[in-house]
This record gives C-alpha cells, structure tokens and sequence, in this order.
C-alpha cells in the first residue's frame, strides 16, 4: 500500500496538467506591476486544480532573480483561523522579513496575567534527601565504636530532631500560584500602522552610510526589496466570517502600502459563497470581487482526457497497480482536479488494502474496479449507498426507491448509466462481499436476512433459485442460528425456521458432508421436536436422502421408523396422520436411493391398499421396480373393471411395466385378470375388439416371457382374439373382417408382432401373419415392414416365420432383405437352418422369371449373383440353372453362366454335353479359363475324326482364345490338315485366330 503526498510542485520540474503558462502568467503579472502602489491579484481554481504549485513555481522563478529583488511571505489562513488573525498576520510577516519585535507589536502579543489561587504540592526529591540523610546518620552512629549505649541513643534522638527542623526550613511542600492569561486587544489602526513600520524599513533605498550602519547594526532584516509579494492562501476554506474579514481587512489596512502585492490563490465559486453568505446577493459578491482584486487569473477546469493521463501518470510513478478501467471511473466520472484524484487515490488504497486483509488480496484485485465503484457511492450519494447495502440488486437493477434517488440527483443516474459495465456482469455473491468487506455475516444482505426473520420460505426459494450469493456464508449464519435456537430449545420457531431454510437452500446447491456433520451434531436427537411442523416434506425426504448419500443415516432412520409406526399399526382403520401421508408420498416421488425406497416398501403397500392414491398421481417412475411388490400389483389388478385408459388403475398397470420388469407370477396375473374381465368377444364388433388390443398392446410390449414356462392365461387370450365369435347369433371371425381395412390390420399385426416377441417366436403367430400376408399386396407390404424391424432386432429370429417369407411374390426390395436373411440364417453350430427342399422350390419358382424374360429379371438375377456365396443356395441355382438349354443359358447374366459352367465342367461331365455343339460354342466364346481347359480335351478328342472333325472347327471358330500351351496344342494338329485342300484355307484362318487371340497368362 502507497499513498501519495499532495503537496505542491514546482511546474518547471514536472508538468503533467500544462498548468506552467498560469505561473508563468503570475510572473510576468507580479513584474510589471506599479511599484508606487499596492496590487492584488487574484490566482482563480476550483480546488485542487494546482494553485499552491503555480504559487510555488512563481516563488521559485522571481526569488532567483538577480535583477531585481522580490520576496514571497505566504500566510496560510486556514492554518490560523482559530487565532486573530490581525496578530497572526503581523507574526508571520515579522519573521519571514527577519524583523525583531518593537515595542508596538510586542504589546500585541503580551497577555494580561491574573494569580486566581496559592496549591501545596509534595516535593518528592526534597523529601528523597531528608530521608537519605538521616537514614546515613542512623548507619554511622550503629557503625562508629561507642561504648555507651545510652550515648547512642541520645544521639540517634538528636538527628531525628535535626531531620525534623531539616523538613520545616526547607520546604518539603512547594507552593503553585495559578495564573490567567488574557490577550491584549489593540486597535484596527495599531495593525496598520505596524504593517506599514515594517514594509517602508524593508522596501526602503538606502544610502551607502545608511547600508553600512544597518551591516554593523544588531538588527538585521530584509532590506531593499523591491517588491514584496504576500500571498494569503486558503481564505476559501475559512468559516464565512473569518473569510469575509480577511478579504476586508487586506482591502482596508493593508492595501494601502507601496511595493506590496497581495496575491490571493482562492476558488472564487467558493468564496462568492461566502460573501453571499455574509448578507449580500451573488450579484453584489460579484462586485465585491472585482473591485477588490486588481487582476484575476482563472485556471480553466480541465478535460477528462487531461484527467486520465495525470491519474495514469500517478499510477505509474508511484507504481499503484491499478487497472485502465479503475483509473478512468476516478477521471472521467468523479474527480474533477487532480486533488481530488490524489486524495481518492490514497482512500482507494486504504480501501483496497482492507479488502486484501479481510477476504483476499486476489478478491481485492479481481474486483478492483467495482471497489471502486462502491466507494465513489459511498463518499457521493451515501442515500444510495445505504440503499445498495440493504438490497445490492438496487445497483444493477430498479426499484421505486432507487427511481426516486435517480430522479433527485441526476449526477448519480449518469454515474450509474457510465459504470454499468463495471457491475452488471460481475457474480451477484461478489457484489454482496463487496458491500459487506467482511468474512462474517456482514456479507449476508439486509434484503436475505429479513427474509429469513420474517420466515418468507416462498421468497427464500426463489432467492436461491435465482441469485447469486455466498454459498458458504449464508449456511455458516444458518447453522449457527440453528444452534441457538436449538441451545435455548426454541424448537417451534427459530430452530424449525432455520431448518426450513436449510432445506430450501438443500435443494438449490446440496451441503457437502462437512456441513452436514456440523448440522447433525446441533440437531440429531432433537428432530422429532419439530419436524411434524415441516411444511415442505418434498425438501425433508430429498435432505436425508442427501445425508443418505453421504454415509449419513440419522435423518432418514428416523423418518422411515416414523413411517413404520403409522402405517404398519395392527389396527388399520384408513386413518393416517397427515404428515406422515405428506412424508411417504415425498419419499415416492421424489427420493431414489434404492436402499431407502426398499425400506419404506412395506409400509407403502399397506398404506396404498388403505388410501384411494394412485402409482401416476405420486410414485416417481424411477421407483417403481423398487417399490411395487406382487401384493400391490394384484392389488391393481383386482380393481381393474374395463381395458381402457379411462380405468386409471389399467392406466397404473400401464405405468408399472413401463418402468418395472415383471415376473412369470405377474405377467400371468395379467392375463388370467383380462380372461376374468373378458371371458369372450361375444356380441363385440372390430371396432371394438381393435380398441382392446390398442391397450393390451401397451401393456404387451413391455413384458418378457421368453423364459417363462407357464404362459396358458396368455395364449388362452391370444386364442380368444381370432376365435371365432357369436355376433347377432351368428359366427364372425375377428381377422376375416379385418383383412380389407388397414387400421385394423396394422394394429392386429402389430399385436401379433409383440406376441411374437413376448413369447420368444411364439409359433401361434406363423398363421395368421401368413394369412395377413397372402391376402393382398397392401397388407404384405406391412407384414414385410414388420418382419424387417424384427430382423434387425438381436435375440430374434424369422425362422419360425420362413413360409410366411417364401410365400412372398412381390420380390421387392424389402422381400429380397428378408429371403437374403432366412437363406443366410445359421444355428449355433454354424449349420443353415432352411430346410434344402424349401430353398430349392423357391429358387426354382424364382428362376422362372429369369428364363421367361419377365420384369423380375434383372432384380432377380442381381439376387442370384449376391447370394452365390451361400454353399446351399449355389449348389441349388446350379443344379437348376446348368439343366437349362442353351438358349437359356445364354439368357443369363455372365456371373450366372459362368456358375452353369462350373457345374457342367465338373469332372469329366462335360463329354456328357460333347454332342451339344451349342453349349460347348457357348463355353469357347464367353467361358472362363478353367472351363476352356475342360473344353479343349472334347476339342482335340473331335479334330481327328471326321465325323466330329466339322464340330470341332466351328468350336475354334466361335473361341474367344486359349492359353498358349493349349493353343499350341491345338495348332499342332490343325498343322497336320495343311496340305488337304479342301479344309486348308479354314485350318489356316483358325489358326490365325488362335494364334492372334492367344492368353499368355
């Protein structure tokens, strides 16, 4: 922590302000003045805008000059204000031209002196040596060898008595006159007249004689000055009277003397003040004034930038650390002088210094600026310092208090709208702090604490909900006011209030388990005194489930024994205390610690089978599988009357297997109820039976059955469903007349879906998705839809569904995904699980469309080639493709023909098809290389022969090319046909082409 000095400077050394042309105006004003002539000049500022360093700047400038003499006596009127000022005046003067006292002023300082009354007083050194003297005679006469003792004694008895007259004659007992001094008035014109003594001896010419005498004389002054410059300072902070007689009597009395000038630095608003105040308006002040000085110099007020670069320049001379935005609030929005900046500098220092101490230095310099803020409120507006303090939301936000503050002081509104930035973004809590400057409970806002005298748990909350504060502060002032209300046992008042607030404040930001010991330790054994007061049992069973959480069990143990005993009593009569209702039902709803919800289970059912509640209306769905026993869920089923969502126990049915995995015992007392509730569809149209299944479908999909063993009240509805039924006294079958509208199928589909699932391929289901499926393209395409999403899902298979697949004809998109997973599907054991005879009948009914050129052809040949990789479906496609005929053949795709060829070349099969001439062309023109291998034996076989020598020709012909072993292979006996001219000419061009088409890999 710096401070800064204000004192004044000389202007020639550092001018930070440009305030050296003023001084240098002052000098050349204070030089050409008439030296035959008083004159006062007056140096016009406000305070602190520097007139004491102009003063001194001038001083400085005109004493070193060596043409001509001027002496400066500055008289500081604010210093002697509580003394005459007439005789203060003439003091100064005396000393400061080094005159000694004459007999005139010396009457002006000596008092009149009265003796009032004669005091005794002890001298305790006079005493100190009469003692000391005889207590060394005593010593002498014991120690000096005397014989007789009755000698000694007499001579002891004899110094005493000498002591004693010692004493009287010398005056143990001063004697103190008290004495008054009164001071010695003189007249107005005594003070002239000695002023006067003094400026003609000092500004006087001396002649030669009358220099060398004064040099040798006793009595040495200023002598020779040419002009003698007296500046009386601080006149404006005078009381009005003093003020206003100082400016009269220098006009008066001292006015009058020649080569005197009167220089009065003075902040003329301030001293216009003064006059008016002394029994004159502001228009004769203003003529007051100028009448009395003979110039006046004005410092102009300086500009905000002017500002800021001297308060930066402080700053960063004395090394202050202050942030830009700090010193631009002190330059721009407060101070008007560079005084003033150094003195709010200095108040800042202390300021920020006691921040450092009682919070941080870190909290201290973060929140710099806002500091600084807060103390320009406070030195300015205090009306609305005091208001922030009481509510800080006052300083960023509005009230009527603060509009009424805003509207008397427009300064403050301005201040305000200018340093909004400084405050608005900073945290609530820290705003608080600042306000408060402490680590105690000043820190808690007025506005807080009355909330918590009044007990306005209303307003608490939303306080901790929506604003900032100091977490740790305001718990630390809860708990301690919870133990004194606890202490002194107000348990129904303070204690319950401070807890209600503890619970508040719970919810908004939880305690960690520190503070929770500490709460603990003042109120563990004393809860049931008020918690059957607690309003707010939400915020209690969300407390101990937090304490839970913690390892901290005291509060829960307690409220869930409370529980216990009201509703596990052996005499039920459906009557429950209130809070204890209140209390189970917050534990339902709100809490989720499992091992909590598991405690409170018994007694929950039995007040839920007591009480007209409902699951919906209360439990959090989180708790159900905690919660819910078989008891409670036969308990719902039992009062179930109808299936619809308007019977809300079917709706709590719905809302425990939504959030509860039910067991075998469960599922199957669902079913057996709704067998009990609809033992048949008699008499019940579609319309009707679908707007069942629309429920029984919710129900349905969230239950799981794949390893329950007893499931004959489940099939035994699902039976019920597409039984036959009685209607008007005849047969209806519910699917028959649902089969052409397809709400109706969608939904009955989407119940034979999630029996599908429920009972893990629940194979009841295979014939009426079957019957769905075949009877139009429309509900094939939602079967197909269905089977898809069934596909996807892990843990299902569509093998159960297989017929319903290869039923399928439209061979779409969708189709072909589910064929492509059935032909794909394998067991465990990684065997395929399609029958071979089923694969094979739907490849052939698939391949006709490819042979008889439909619209299929392309789809269907694209499904062909991706599955070749399936071993059963290969073997099948070729068996049945390879069967074909040529033209046939021919009619498939590459990638097809080629697996035709596979499987004709197989072995020696291919000498089987030797005779085929059309085949084997078709080999030699698009076969691969392995099949033209197989060819060229049946080739060289046939070129000898005669009969078979034209069909092997023709095979060449047709060639797309062989490799280069079996080319020349072949061409070696073709050579041999060189010289028959009959086949010459074609021997040659085969060979040609042979040669020209030869594979070389």
């Amino acid at each position: 922590m710096k401070y800064i000095i204000d004192k004044e400077i000389n202007l020639n050394d550092n001018d930070s302000l440009n305030s050296k042309s003023y001084a240098e105006t002052l000098q050349s004003t204070i030089l050409n003045t008439d030296k035959d002539n008083s004159f006062t000049i007056g140096l016009f500022g406000e305070w602190g805008s520097g007139k004491s360093s102009i003063v001194e700047t001038a001083k400085s400038e005109l004493e070193s000059d060596n043409n001509q003499k001027i002496k400066f006596v500055i008289y500081d009127a604010w210093k002697y204000a509580n003394d005459s000022f007439r005789r203060m005046f003439l003091l100064k003067v005396q000393k400061s031209l080094g005159f000694e006292k004459s007999d005139l002023m010396n009457s002006f300082y000596l008092n009149e002196s009265e003796d009032v009354e004669i005091k005794h007083k002890l001298s305790p050194t006079k005493l100190f040596l009469i003692v000391l003297v005889l207590v060394a005679g005593l010593i002498i006469i014991n120690t000096v060898p005397i014989d007789s003792d009755g000698f000694k004694i007499s001579l002891a008895i004899l110094i005493s008595f000498i002591g004693l007259f010692v004493t009287i004659f010398f005056k143990v007992f001063d004697e103190f006159k008290v004495n008054i001094q009164k001071p010695h008035l003189f007249a107005p014109e005594q003070f002239e007249d000695c002023f006067k003594e003094m400026i003609l001896k000092s500004t006087k010419n001396e002649s030669y004689a009358e220099k060398a005498f004064s040099w040798v004389s006793v009595g040495k002054f200023e002598k020779g000055i040419d002009k003698l410059v007296i500046v009386i300072d601080n006149i404006d902070r005078c009381n009005k009277e003093l003020a206003y007689e100082l400016l009269t009597d220098t006009k008066s009395f001292l006015g009058q003397s020649n080569n005197v000038i009167f220089l009065i630095p003075v902040d003329d608003e301030a001293l216009k003040k003064h006059i008016v105040n002394s029994n004159t308006n502001n228009k004769e002040a203003e003529e007051f004034l100028r009448k009395f000085f003979n110039v006046t110099i004005r410092i102009k007020p300086l500009k905000s930038i002017e500002l800021f670069d001297f308060a930066n320049n402080l700053n960063n001379s004395n090394k202050l650390g202050l942030n830009p935005d700090t010193i631009d609030i002190i330059s721009r929005e407060y101070a008007t002088n560079p005084r003033r900046i150094i003195q709010f500098f200095n108040n800042l220092q202390a300021e920020l210094h006691n921040f450092s101490l009682n919070i941080s230095p870190e909290f201290s310099k973060e929140n710099e600026s806002l500091i600084c803020k807060l103390l320009i409120i406070r030195e300015e507006w205090a009306d609305f310092y005091k208001l922030i303090c009481f509510n800080p939301h006052n300083l960023n936000g509005i009230s009527n208090e603060k509009k009424n503050l805003l509207k008397e002081s427009p300064e403050l509104d301005l201040f305000l709208e200018n340093t909004t930035a400084i405050s608005k973004s900073i945290n609530h809590s820290v705003i608080e702090k600042a306000l408060s400057n402490g680590k105690n409970f000043s820190g808690i806002s007025n506005e807080l604490l009355i909330k918590f005298q009044n007990s306005k748990l209303s307003e608490i909350k939303d306080y901790f909900s929506n604003e900032e504060y100091d977490n740790q502060l305001v718990l630390k002032f809860i708990i301690e006011e919870l133990r004194s209300g606890t202490n002194s046992k107000r348990f129904k008042t303070q204690t319950l209030r401070m807890f209600n607030v503890l619970l508040l404040m719970n919810e908004v930001r939880q305690f960690d388990i520190y503070d929770n010991r500490r709460i603990q330790n003042i109120i563990d054994g004393k809860v049931n005194e008020f918690v059957g007061d607690i309003e707010e049992t939400k915020l209690l069973a969300l407390y101990s489930e937090s304490l839970f959480n913690q390892g901290i069990s005291y509060l829960a143990d307690f409220l869930i024994e409370l529980m216990k005993n009201e509703f596990e009593k052996e005499d039920e009569q459906n009557q429950f205390n209130n809070f204890e209702i209140k209390l189970i039902r917050s534990f339902v709803g709100y809490v989720f610690n499992e091992k909590l919800i598991i405690r409170i289970r018994k007694p929950y059912t039995t007040f839920f089978k007591n009480q007209e509640d409902t699951l919906v209306a209360f439990v959090d769905k989180e708790n159900i599988n905690s919660l819910v026993t078989e008891e409670i869920f036969k308990f719902i089923l039992s009062k179930i009357e109808i299936i619809s969502k308007e019977d809300y126990w079917f709706e709590d049915v719905r809302f425990t297997v939504d959030n509860k995995v039910l067991g075998s015992v469960e599922n199957e007392a669902f079913f057996e109820r709704l067998n009990v509730i609809k033992p048949n569809f008699t008499n019940l149209n579609a319309v009707q039976i679908t707007d069942i299944l629309k429920q029984i479908i919710l129900v349905l999909s969230k239950l799981d059955m794949r390893k329950q063993k007893d499931k004959s009240q489940f099939i035994a509805f699902f039976k019920k469903i597409f039984a036959d039924r009685n209607v008007n006294n005849r047969n209806v079958n519910f699917l028959s007349e649902a089969l052409n509208t397809t709400e109706h199928i969608e939904i009955i589909v989407d119940f034979l879906y999630w029996s599908y699932r429920v009972g893990h391929h629940f194979n009841e289901t295979a014939p009426y998705f079957n019957q769905i499926a075949n009877s139009n393209i429309t509900n094939r395409n939602i079967i197909n839809k269905v089977f898809l999403k069934l596909q996807k899902e892990n843990g299902y298979t569509l093998i159960p569904l297989h017929d319903v697949i290869l039923s399928d004809k439209t061979y779409s998109e969708v189709s072909f995904t589910l064929l492509e997973y059935i032909f794909r599907s394998k067991n465990d054991k990684e065997e395929y699980r399609l029958d071979y005879t089923k694969l094979d009948s739907k490849i052939k009914e698939m391949s006709n469309h490819i042979f008889e050129e439909s619209d299929k052809l392309e789809p269907i040949t694209n499904f062909f080639e991706k599955m070749i990789d399936v071993i059963p479906f290969k073997e099948s496609l070729s068996d049945i493709i390879s069967s074909q005929s040529k033209v046939n053949i021919l009619l498939l795709s590459i990638k097809l023909q080629h697996l035709a060829f596979d499987k004709i070349t197989e072995g020696d099969m291919l000498f089987d098809y030797e005779d085929n001439i059309e085949l084997l062309n078709a080999i030699s023109e698009s076969g691969e290389k392995r099949h033209k291998i197989k060819l060229v034996n049946v080739i060289v076989r046939k070129i000898p022969k005669k009969d078979t020598q034209d069909d092997a020709f023709t095979i060449l012909e047709h060639s797309s090319g062989f490799n280069k072993r079996d080319t020349g292979k072949i061409v070696k006996l073709l050579e041999e046909f060189s010289d028959n001219e009959e086949l010459a000419e074609r021997v040659s061009k085969i060979v040609i082409s042979l040669k020209s088409k030869q594979i070389n890999k």
